[in-house]
């Protein structure tokens, strides 16, 4: 023994001492060999000499002695186990779950998925159900730990760990969490890169406002959210909407006001316009309205949702006059983005005064700027619906056919031919569903072959034609039509 064997030799001395009952010569080899090779196996094997020969204090006092020795990445989860399982057999659940805890939280999460599962086993074996949703629970954090070493810009993981911590409820954790993921400012200044994480932001002000019940910390979680966007390059119209909103609520209408005076400032996005002025008619401050969407048209004069929202302000006043004003203002600016919102806007605005003629006007003026086609299947709509004419609804259908026609338009003529059909099968009668119904087009596949410019390889493309029985020389295509279909299915038959 004195040239300090392998393993092997050790463990060949203290059986023969044990063989030969001589237990106390047996414990004296054993401190030796613990001394001259200190092991996680040594361990073991002296607390399972002592759990065999029932001296279960000194087995015990054997595993904490090797945790206190031994450095922490010479204990893998087995030797835990083992720890866990000597403490079950004495029935010392307690200290087992403890020993399973503790274990858990120093291993490696990747190196002690048997031991994870050797402790769910013993929470169903002995536990409360409150003891195994908490296992399982950690057992998630532990994964999202592990996640988040690795990537800690991962903004779906934090958020997925913060729901987790908020459902065990925990009001120090579930902050702890949350200050940790905020840390981790996106390195980019792209808006794309920043949207999870003001998305944390926002979830952590409501936690405290809602959750934790605590007003100055909102506050102060929403004031250092604006600090930390960066304005100048972009910034979010919610967060600074709910901030107001949320000094609204604590009954602060000034500070509100400010907060979406500064948003107008920084941002100047068409939701905060729209949010400040909500507040403000909330409150009925129609004066104050009309300034905020002053300034709305101020600063983005080609929008029509800046116009239209001024508009619906005065109709809801009801200053008809104010409000035609400002449509004759918005439709008259070439540089409108959409004008076709503004016009029906306009349009719809008449129309729910009962102002018929004033509509009816709007909409010729409107074909005077553009002849789509959607224009005039609105103009029949109105005549038909509104003003319960289908004459006069049908007269604007023949007058969108005539500028189909003079323009080739074939596919937006057959989509009028269509709404008209439509039309007449809700409120004609059978000849004027019949008329219209001949009226209608027959599509005609045509191949054509195209030559590549560059590679001189050909392709073959697929269109379809419109053959309108009403266009001159209609007749004679759809008789060579027929006739190709006929020898279409005679060849097929013949085949």
């Amino acid at each position: 023994m004195e040239w300090n064997p392998s393993d092997k030799g050790w463990m060949l001395y203290i059986h023969f001492e044990e063989r030969c009952k001589e237990l106390d010569r047996a414990r004296k080899v054993f401190e030796r060999y613990l001394s001259n090779r200190p092991s996680q196996e040594s361990f073991l094997r002296f607390c399972k000499f002592e759990e065999r020969h029932r001296q279960i204090p000194r087995a015990r006092a054997g595993f904490e002695k090797a945790i206190e020795l031994l450095p922490e990445d010479m204990l893998d989860e087995h030797f835990f186990l083992k720890f866990a399982q000597f403490e079950e057999r004495q029935r010392e659940t307690e200290r087992a779950k403890v020993i399973y805890q503790q274990a858990l939280e120093q291993l490696p999460k990747g190196e002690s998925d048997l031991l994870y599962e050797k402790y769910v086993t013993f929470q169903k074996q002995f536990g409360d159900k409150e003891g195994i949703e908490d296992t399982v629970l950690s057992k998630r954090v532990f994964v999202y730990e592990e996640e988040l070493h690795g990537h800690p810009l991962n903004y779906d993981c934090w958020i997925d760990y913060i729901r987790l911590e908020e459902s065990r409820g925990d009001i120090d954790k579930i902050r702890n969490v949350y200050e940790r993921a905020l840390a981790n400012v996106p390195p980019v200044l792209e808006k794309r890169f920043w949207k999870r994480y003001v998305y944390i932001w926002i979830s952590y002000a409501l936690f405290e406002e809602l959750q934790a019940k605590d007003v100055e910390r909102c506050r102060q979680v929403y004031v250092k959210t604006l600090e930390v966007i960066p304005h100048k390059k972009f910034s979010f119209a919610k967060i600074w909407s709910l901030y107001a909103s949320f000094e609204v609520r604590q009954r602060d209408l000034d500070k509100a006001r400010l907060i979406f005076g500064r948003a107008i400032a920084e941002c100047g996005k068409p939701k905060i316009f729209v949010a400040y002025a909500q507040l403000e008619l909330r409150l009925g401050c129609i004066d104050r309205c009309r300034k905020i969407y002053a300034k709305f048209i101020e600063l983005h004069p080609f929008n029509p949702r800046a116009w239209i929202a001024m508009i619906d302000l005065e109709v809801l006043a009801e200053e008809q006059a104010r409000a035609r004003a400002l449509c004759e203002l918005a439709i008259g600016m070439e540089e409108m983005d959409t004008p076709e919102l503004l016009w029906k806007t306009y349009i719809d605005m008449e129309v729910g005064w009962g102002a018929v003629d004033r509509a009816r006007s709007l909409y010729e003026r409107l074909l005077e700027k553009t002849q789509h086609v959607k224009v005039f299947k609105s103009f029949a709509d109105f005549e038909w619906r509104i003003v319960e004419s289908l004459p006069n609804a049908r007269k604007v259908i023949e007058r969108g056919i005539e500028v189909c026609k003079e323009n080739s338009w074939d596919e937006e003529r057959a989509s009028l031919l269509e709404h008209w059909l439509s039309m007449e099968r809700e409120s004609g009668d059978a000849q004027s569903i019949g008329r219209v119904f001949n009226m209608l087009p027959k599509k005609v596949k045509k191949i054509r072959v195209e030559r590549d410019k560059e590679s001189g390889a050909e392709s073959t493309v697929e269109t379809t034609a419109y053959v309108f029985p009403d266009d001159p020389g209609s007749a004679a295509n759809l008789k060579i039509l027929q006739a190709a279909k006929l020898w279409k299915r005679k060849q097929a038959a013949g085949g």
